[in-house]
């Protein structure tokens, strides 16, 4: 956050008064990822001010697409939740924001595609509510289905819970000097 008062002066020397102080903030964080060409499984793991996958993701090609049983077309993203997004070309993608260290993410029982945080998870740090319920391997995707060893920024993953909870996940983010 700064603070900061503005002075103008034209071409013919009129200058203008003071105004009051104003603040603003802009967002010193941001997450960047490679998309594919393709379908690519993807989450917002930085808070955002506008949720909107045509904000977030301006250069994807398809609708957001979540699975809830079936697959359910969304357009505005919600935090935790991983989808499946269309981009036409292989490209990086940036996303700036607050950084978001810890969620928790609501579960029914069987597969469901989770969203992740802004920094790296490993699997074996994951924790439930109740504990135990995640019964499968966690599953990436990177153009195939890979068994995932962490939990990265931007991505979404495939998980079997055995009821309906909460998966916590929690992480920290290095500042930049």
């Amino acid at each position: 956050e700064y603070t900061f008062h503005v002075k103008a002066k034209n071409f013919h020397d009129v200058e203008t008064a003071f105004g009051g102080n104003a603040v603003d903030s802009t967002a010193c964080f941001s997450n960047s990822n490679l998309m594919l060409a393709g379908w690519n499984l993807i989450s917002i793991p930085s808070t955002v001010a506008d949720l909107s996958r045509t904000v977030v993701f301006p250069t994807s090609t398809s609708n957001a697409f979540a699975y809830e049983g079936s697959y359910v077309p969304y357009n505005s993203l919600t935090y935790g939740n991983g989808y499946w997004l269309k981009f036409n070309g292989s490209q990086k993608v940036d996303i700036a924001g607050d950084p978001r260290i810890l969620d928790s993410i609501t579960v029914k029982k069987g597969w469901q595609i989770i969203g992740s945080i802004s920094a790296s998870v490993p699997v074996g740090s994951i924790t439930t509510v109740p504990g135990g319920i995640i019964v499968s391997q966690i599953y990436s995707y990177n153009g195939v289905y890979n068994n995932a060893s962490s939990i990265e920024p931007m991505q979404g993953y495939w998980v079997k819970t055995s009821s309906a909870g909460k998966i916590i996940l929690s992480g920290t983010v290095s500042a930049v000097p």
